[in-house]
């Protein structure tokens, strides 16, 4: 998901992001719902984001990758 995609889906502001990154500080209320977002898309895709042993960053369907020197021959 996109930074973009990402502020208009939790908060409704699609600079959302960029604006965080350049030092905004959302409230506490917007906070709040960036967070609950966070947790309903978690828990849509099966993961949980208190669980430490989740592995947030892999996606469904994706390979691991290859180990140097058995990939792929150009």
């Amino acid at each position: 998901m996109s930074p973009s995609e990402f502020g208009e889906r939790a908060v409704g502001d699609r600079k959302f992001v960029g604006d965080v990154r350049r030092g905004r500080s959302p409230r506490l209320a917007t906070v709040e719902r960036v967070l609950a977002f966070m947790e309903a898309y978690e828990h849509a895709r099966g993961l949980d984001l208190r669980d430490p042993k989740t592995e947030r960053g892999r996606r469904r369907g994706r390979r691991p990758p290859t180990p140097s020197g058995k990939g792929r021959k150009r």
